[in-house]
């Protein structure tokens, strides 16, 4: 997993930046321009949510920060995960500032201690989770926190995603048998010679896009801009990793390198290849709202709040304004 990500970060140009990417569009070839981005958006100069979780707090234990307490800038991960039907670990009025001094590992579900322990060995500090890092049962702090849900996963160093639970007790690895290797066959041209491309081939129980597109994560409103809007993504689905970033995805089964593009037909991410020309970024917006309207929502109220971040994004890159209702 480190590998990958820091293949990403390394020389993946459209994964480097969070909102910056319209700015970077504008920059063109301007190479002064190009570098002053780069400072600005450094991984380590990202803004922090309100709050984050503090992995590195306690050796049992974590902690939740406001960010301006510690400087209101750094990396973090983000987690994307179903809240299901279980009781729910989460923050509220009356939890605040127990939250603020110290949370027990084995106060948490499955899902969100693996969180904790992949953003420890990625060498991450800090963790986004929506029920600790909102106050869930203010309407004022909810409402503002998923305004800005966009800047939450386009500034996210990885999105952590656990595909395949269907609640916070499935955790982040499932019970598998081992991962089938695939076959890599150079397509080469008959009157040339030449090499042209690259099939890879496997076994059809190790499609990850199966999983991923099917999980119960999937089919939740919530999750899809979440999906869109992240700059890397880990897949935990139920029988392999896999990592999605801008330029393509990686997983297990395939041959180590080689970025993956909708082989299968997985479309991927719809904004992932976007530009600023409008006729484009409309045509993605589209296929994000035939998406949206399959999934589902626990609470019917939540239909225009759950794809506001992704409406404010794509708003932002067309000048276009946002409208709805009848």
């Amino acid at each position: 997993m480190k590998k990958w990500i820091q293949t990403c970060v390394d020389g993946h140009e459209k994964c480097q930046w969070g909102y910056s990417r319209k700015e970077l569009d504008l920059a063109g070839p301007d190479k002064q321009e190009g570098a002053r981005l780069r400072a600005k958006y450094s991984e380590d100069n990202i803004e922090l949510p309100t709050r984050v979780i503090d992995v590195r707090a306690f050796e049992d234990g974590v902690k939740l920060v406001e960010s301006l307490s510690v400087g209101g800038k750094g990396c973090f991960a983000a987690l994307s995960h179903c809240w299901g039907k279980i009781k729910h670990f989460k923050t509220e009025h009356v939890t605040y500032s127990q939250r603020l001094t110290r949370i027990n590992l084995h106060e948490l579900p499955k899902s969100f201690r693996d969180a904790i322990n992949i953003t420890r060995k990625l060498g991450i500090r800090y963790l986004w989770i929506d029920s600790i890092c909102i106050i869930q049962d203010s309407t004022e702090d909810w409402d503002y926190e998923a305004s800005r849900m966009a800047s939450v996963y386009m500034n996210a160093y990885v999105t952590l995603s656990a595909s395949f639970a269907v609640d916070g007790n499935g955790g982040l690895f499932a019970t598998r048998l081992p991962p089938q290797s695939s076959v890599s066959l150079e397509y080469i041209e008959t009157l040339t010679g030449t090499q042209t491309g690259t099939w890879i081939i496997h076994n059809r129980n190790t499609n990850w896009t199966e999983h991923v597109r099917r999980s119960v994560l999937a089919s939740r409103a919530w999750t899809l801009q979440e999906k869109q809007l992240a700059r890397r993504t880990l897949h935990f689905a139920s029988d392999q990793v896999s990592f999605e970033c801008k330029e393509g995805i990686e997983f297990e089964t395939q041959r180590p390198g080689f970025l993956y593009w909708s082989l299968l037909g997985f479309r991927g991410n719809a904004l992932a290849m976007t530009t600023l020309i409008p006729s484009l970024v409309m045509q993605s917006w589209c296929s994000v709202i035939e998406d949206y309207t399959t999934r589902k929502l626990t609470v019917e109220s939540d239909k225009l709040p759950a794809l506001e971040g992704l409406a404010a994004y794509i708003a932002e890159l067309t000048k276009d304004r946002y409208c709805f209702g009848l």
